[in-house]
Parts: C-alpha cells; sequence; structure tokens
C-alpha cells in the first residue's frame, strides 16, 4: 500500500518561513526536512520518494509507504491511498526527474557515469550538437528502464530537457555530486506488476535528492 501526497510550505507561519530559510541551505538540507513530514529520526530509514514543484512557494510531491503527519506545524498537506489499477496496453501521461547514470567497467572496478557526461566523451573531438547528444542519451536510459521496469513509449512522445549539473555538500564536509534530466509524455505498460514496482521503487539513483520520482495519469 501507498500514498500520494502533496505537500506546501505555509509561507504564512512561522515555523513555514524558519523552514523556506534552512531549505535555502541547499538539497541535503531539503531532503532532511521533507524527513520530518513523518515525524521520523534523521537517520531513520528512507521509504518515500519525492518530486519538487518548480515555481513559486516550495510543493512537493510524495509517494510513501504510510502517510505522512497531516498536522505538521508550518506545512499544508493533502494525501491520498495511491493503488492504480493497471492493465497491459495502457497508455499514460507521465512527468519524471531522473538521474540517469551508466556503469563502466574498469581494471579498477565498476564505476557510475552521467549518461550525457558518457556521451559527451565518446564524441570527444568532433562537432557536436550538445542537446541533441543529451536528448539521445537521456531516451537510451529511459528505453533500458522501460525493458525491465514493463513500458514502452515512442520517442516522438517524449520531451527532454532541464539537464542539470549539481554538486551538493554534505553537513561536515565532503561533495555529492548528480546530474538531473526531465522526461514527460506518454508511455504504454507492456507488464503491469514490474511497472507497479517502479511506481513504488523509482527510477534511477539520487532518489534522496528528488529524482526517481515517476508521476502518472490517465492520457
Amino acid at each position: 500500500m501507498s500514498y500520494l501526497s502533496r505537500a506546501r510550505i505555509d509561507a504564512a507561519d512561522a515555523r513555514g518561513r524558519e523552514t523556506l530559510r534552512q531549505l535555502a541551505r541547499g538539497p541535503y538540507i531539503e531532503h532532511q526536512r521533507l524527513w520530518t513530514l513523518w515525524g521520523t529520526r534523521p537517520d531513520a530509514q528512507r521509504d518515500f520518494l519525492f518530486r519538487r514543484v518548480e515555481g513559486g512557494t516550495p510543493t512537493y510531491y510524495l509517494l510513501s509507504e504510510s502517510p505522512p503527519v497531516m498536522e505538521t506545524p508550518g506545512w499544508q498537506i493533502e494525501t491520498k491511498l495511491f493503488q492504480p489499477q493497471l492493465e497491459e496496453g495502457d497508455e499514460l501521461a507521465f512527468d519524471l526527474r531522473a538521474n540517469p547514470v551508466v556503469t563502466r567497467r574498469t581494471e579498477g572496478g565498476a564505476r557510475r557515469h552521467d549518461v550525457v557526461c558518457d556521451a559527451l566523451r565518446t564524441q570527444a573531438g568532433e562537432p557536436i550538437d550538445r542537446a541533441l547528444i543529451e536528448r539521445a542519451a537521456g531516451l537510451a536510459w529511459l528505453a533500458k528502464q522501460g525493458s525491465r521496469c514493463g513500458f514502452r513509449f515512442d520517442e516522438g512522445e517524449v520531451r527532454t530537457g532541464a539537464y542539470r549539473q549539481e554538486r551538493v555538500r554534505k553537513d561536515g564536509g565532503g561533495d555529492i555530486r548528480y546530474s538531473t534530466l526531465d522526461f514527460s509524455g506518454r508511455l504504454t505498460v507492456t507488464d503491469p506488476e514490474p511497472f507497479r514496482a517502479a511506481l513504488r521503487n523509482g527510477l534511477g539513483k539520487a532518489k534522496a535528492f528528488g529524482c526517481g520520482l515517476l508521476l502518472v495519469r490517465r492520457a
């Protein structure tokens, strides 16, 4: 059983304004603050995915195994049970912010690479259209996800964009680096069971930084 929530910071509340000030410190703090919506310790096991809505007062979509605490000071929260009824052949509109990576094996062992940077390296020294490379690398990654997660798509019905490279400073020192790429469009369910698992578990890496939540609705 899963729950889909929309959580908005209440800027009219003093505690909401304090949360806004904390969020200005970056994505690492953002994840910690969202954790508090369940009243859990900062070191508790994560069981939720989230996606921040761009623009305006910070608003988040969250998918979790348990509902957040509705009366959380400084937040306005709406929650509903998430039990999608899916069949093979269903067509859905989707939206996804992902951290697409590829694993390359070397003599020193396996290492993950951002798919866009990996693709650009293969084109080193040649004239390139960066936007086309970003799109091609992103769609190739998404197609691999679909092959194991029970969905397919027509490239002409999927938009890509907003590629970003992020660098997060952790409390206590050290950096975390990751990239994001946005996808939206239409997909077709080919196998409902692995697709449901993908909805629950997310796609790709960097889920602690708002990546991986596959938002869907009937097309």
